[in-house]
């Protein structure tokens, strides 16, 4: 059984034992786990991940997303935004995204295009192809073009790694203030 499969982890370690939490989060269990530095106490034996993953039937390990950026639909799945957005993103049309949902019926999307002349259309092909590989519940129901994520405007870090919370500040919770406030008048 080949253990280096495209999109996963590969095996466990044979000195280490992995548990899928209730909540789908890894759980690392051995007698060699370390510790930090300056902290007191014995070494740990277990430590959970913060990863959301699952073991197949042969052990092999895949992770789905962090455990702090799963969202909640109002239908109750649980979606690893990471998942979803790997899809997008394998669309070459798609330069950038942020997929969210938390507590709506479905999920949306914000996308930066590859490059600026592509055109609506394109794009939302570029979706529908991704979608297609998704199920119902994991599929993105709408989307807007949105400026590039940068570190200059703290989206990104210096590794390239986009900040989730600033970005969704930027371009969803602001803009509810707005609408709501707007509304009010």
């Amino acid at each position: 059984m080949q253990s280096n499969v495209l999109g996963k982890v590969g095996k466990v370690l044979p000195h280490l034992r992995v548990d899928i939490g209730a909540s789908g989060e890894l759980i690392v269990k051995g007698n060699n786990l370390g510790r930090y530095l300056k902290s007191t106490g014995g070494f740990p034996r277990q430590i959970a991940t913060g990863d959301i993953g699952n073991l197949d039937e042969q052990g092999v390990l895949s992770i789905a997303g962090r455990s702090k950026n799963l969202m909640v639909l109002a239908s109750g799945r649980n979606v690893s935004p990471e998942w979803v957005e790997s899809e997008l993103l394998q669309q070459p049309q798609i330069k950038q995204c942020v997929v969210y949902g938390d507590g709506l019926d479905s999920l949306q999307a914000l996308i930066v295009a590859s490059h600026q002349e592509i055109d609506w259309a394109k794009v939302d092909q570029a979706v529908e192809r991704a979608n297609s590989s998704l199920p119902k519940f994991a599929q993105v129901s709408q989307w807007e073009f949105v400026d590039t994520f940068t570190a200059d405007k703290k989206q990104v870090t210096s590794t390239g790694k986009l900040i989730r919370s600033q970005i969704l500040v930027d371009y969803v919770y602001s803009k509810k203030i707005r609408d709501n406030a707007s509304s009010a008048l």
